[in-house]
């Protein structure tokens, strides 16, 4: 369970503060996998790692799933047109506990603040985004734009970077399958409002209402097998 800050709008509180948790419940599970705590708000560390997988919830093609898949790159890169094709690519042929190939196809990308420009422009540009190239060679100048129509984006200003910091400056992404349920939410109690007793506390000290909003919730990986780490905001 969690409280956030006492507000004197109960309405603002209820619907702010759910849209407000469940974000950053969703975006620290998924980006850091570890505990923290937010504005009174604790999220556990990831409780779904399996017993015999050594790296979770993100490995690279080094130390790969169980089966054989991966879903970070070697090295962590920034976000390019490059990067995003590499990681399509990947994920078009992860693998599955049985070292079959899985049905995945990336269409979205998570991103905070600081790729929003440079996203818009890779994902909408009608021709090549990346500059030019050489005669012959793929794309270029006033060639089709490969990844236009091909992803979403989605912008947070809770993405955390690598040390775990909100910052609207963290070059953490991800590439996601967003048909899958790779990743889900249990919602207990959507949001609760209680108000202070008027006869005591700030109440009674100062004649004022106060209210305080709380909710419990949980969320946490089921398969990683259908996000793509891109960085996790070192690079």
């Amino acid at each position: 369970m969690t409280k956030l800050a006492n507000s004197n709008n109960k309405a603002e509180c209820s619907v702010n503060t759910f849209s407000l948790l469940a974000e950053v419940l969703l975006l620290w599970k998924a980006a850091i996998s570890a505990g923290m705590n937010y504005a009174g708000f604790d999220v556990p560390i990831t409780e779904t790692k399996p017993s015999y997988e050594a790296n979770y919830p993100w490995t690279t093609s080094a130390a790969p799933f169980l089966g054989g898949g991966f879903n970070r790159p070697v090295t962590f890169t920034a976000l390019t047109q490059a990067a995003i094709q590499a990681g399509i690519t990947a994920q078009m042929q992860q693998k599955n506990l049985n070292g079959i190939v899985m049905n995945v196809n990336p269409n979205r990308i998570l991103i905070s603040p600081f790729y929003r420009f440079d996203l818009a422009v890779l994902l909408n540009s009608s021709y090549y985004p990346s500059g030019a190239a050489a005669a012959g060679a793929v794309g270029g100048a006033f060639a089709i734009n490969p990844l236009q129509g091909l992803a979403d984006a989605t912008v947070s200003r809770f993405m955390p970077d690598q040390n775990g910091a909100f910052a609207n400056n963290s070059k953490a992404w991800f590439l996601v399958d967003s048909t899958k349920p790779w990743f889900q939410m249990l919602t207990k109690v959507p949001v609760g409002v209680e108000q202070e007793a008027p006869n005591s506390g700030q109440s009674f000290d100062r004649d004022i209402i106060r209210t305080k909003c709380f909710t419990r919730m949980n969320a946490d990986i089921i398969d990683p097998r259908f996000a793509w780490q891109g960085s996790d905001g070192s690079v």
